[in-house]
């Protein structure tokens, strides 16, 4: 993807994001998207619990680390997992918790 603006270029510390693409998505909420549109605005604009690295190994994105039986993430049985957040995490609020 690409972006252009017309007028005045952004200041080098600004917050503005712009994407330039074919068509616009049909929303911004994940829930309602499917295909190229969920794919291109859930990585830019969420986090995942985990994500995949450039060999498809999965890696921890907004949680604190990959859950396994061995770190006690899993249990023993499959049947209950416990996510840890990681702390540095900034919430749609702006918080961080």
């Amino acid at each position: 993807m690409a972006g252009c603006v017309y007028g005045r270029p952004a200041s080098r510390h600004s917050e503005l994001l712009t994407i330039a693409r074919s068509h616009g998505p049909t929303s911004l909420n994940p829930l309602y998207l499917q295909g190229e549109d969920a794919q291109d605005v859930g990585a830019l604009g969420y986090s995942y619990l985990t994500n995949y690295d450039s060999r498809d190994a999965i890696v921890a994105d907004a949680a604190a680390v990959v859950l396994t039986i061995a770190n006690g993430g899993i249990s023993r049985d499959g049947k209950r997992i416990v996510y840890h957040i990681r702390r540095d995490i900034k919430w749609q609020d702006g918080a961080i918790r």
